[in-house]
C-alpha cells in the first residue's frame, strides 16, 4: 500500500462509526502525534470515507493540520467495510499486558524523565502498575503509606492543561528523589514562605 497525503477536508467520516472519542483521548492522540509524528496513516475507501483513523483525524484538526498521511483500501464490499471498521477497533482491545514487563518499561521511562501523562495511562493506573505492593515501614509511628485520592481535573482549554503538566514536570525535576506528586507538592509548599 502506498502512503500519500490528503487534505482533511476531503475525508468523509463513517456516519455510523460506533467508536467514541472523548476530548481527553483526542488530546492524548494529539500529544502522541506531537511527540512521535503522524506514523499511523488514515485508512480510507475509494470515496475517501474513513475506515480507520477517526480519532487521529480529530487530533489532527486539534493540532491545526490541513493534511494527513493516508492509504487507500480498494475492493472491499459494503459489508466488508462495515466489518473492517468494527474489527479494526475491537481487535486492539483484545490484547493484554505482560504486567511485569510493563512495570519495568514504565519505571525505565520514569527514570529517563519521560512525560508519561501523554501516553494514555492515568495516575491511578500508573500507581497500580508501578507500585502494586504497598510500601511498608518498620517504624510503627509512621502513618500508612500508599493511599491514593483520585481527582478529575477539568481544563477549559489546552493551554491550561499544558501549564498544569509543565508544573508537574517542574516538580518532578525539582524533587527527583521523591516518588509521588503528592510528596513533591508537599515539599514544594514547605519551601514557600507563606507567612
Amino acid at each position: 500500500m502506498k502512503t500519500a497525503e490528503i487534505e482533511i477536508e476531503k475525508l468523509i467520516p463513517y456516519a455510523k462509526n460506533a467508536r467514541n472519542h472523548s476530548d481527553l483521548q483526542v488530546a492524548q492522540i494529539a500529544a502522541s502525534i506531537k511527540e512521535f509524528g503522524f506514523n499511523d496513516p488514515i485508512e480510507v475507501d475509494e470515496d475517501n470515507m474513513i475506515l480507520a483513523g477517526h480519532g487521529r483525524v480529530l487530533a489532527a484538526r486539534k493540532l491545526g493540520m490541513l493534511k494527513v498521511p493516508f492509504v487507500k483500501i480498494d475492493g472491499l464490499s459494503k459489508a466488508q467495510k462495515q466489518a473492517y471498521i468494527l474489527t479494526n477497533n475491537k481487535l486492539a482491545l483484545n490484547s493484554d499486558w505482560d504486567n511485569e514487563l510493563l512495570k519495568i518499561e514504565l519505571h525505565d521511562l520514569s527514570d529517563m524523565k519521560f512525560d508519561m501523562a501523554m501516553m494514555g495511562f492515568d495516575g491511578e493506573e500508573l500507581s497500580q502498575i508501578m507500585y502494586p505492593e504497598p510500601i511498608k515501614s518498620t517504624d510503627p509511628s509512621d502513618k500508612p503509606l500508599n493511599f491514593s485520592i483520585q481527582y478529575n481535573i477539568v481544563f477549559d482549554d489546552e493551554e491550561q492543561q499544558e501549564v498544569f503538566y509543565a508544573f508537574i514536570r517542574f516538580l518532578k525535576e525539582k524533587f527527583p528523589e521523591t516518588d509521588s506528586v503528592g510528596q513533591r507538592l508537599s515539599e514544594y509548599i514547605g519551601e514557600l514562605d507563606l507567612g
